[in-house]
C-alpha cells in the first residue's frame, strides 16, 4: 500500500539480487511454459513470481 515501505539508511550498503528461471514449452503433455523470480533485499525477500 502507500503507506508502506522499505526504509534504510543512505550509507547503509545492501544487495539487490534477484534470481529467475524459466522452462518454455517445457510439459510434454500440453506444451506449457513455466517461470518464476525472486528477489532479495539483503537477506530478505521483497518479491516473487511464479507462473505457468
Amino acid at each position: 500500500t502507500v503507506n508502506r515501505g522499505l526504509w534504510y539508511p543512505k550509507d547503509s550498503s545492501v544487495a539487490l539480487t534477484a534470481f529467475a528461471d524459466a522452462d518454455h514449452a517445457g510439459c510434454q503433455d500440453t506444451r506449457r511454459s513455466t517461470s518464476g523470480s525472486v528477489q532479495f533485499l539483503g537477506e530478505r525477500l521483497i518479491s516473487w513470481s511464479s507462473k505457468r
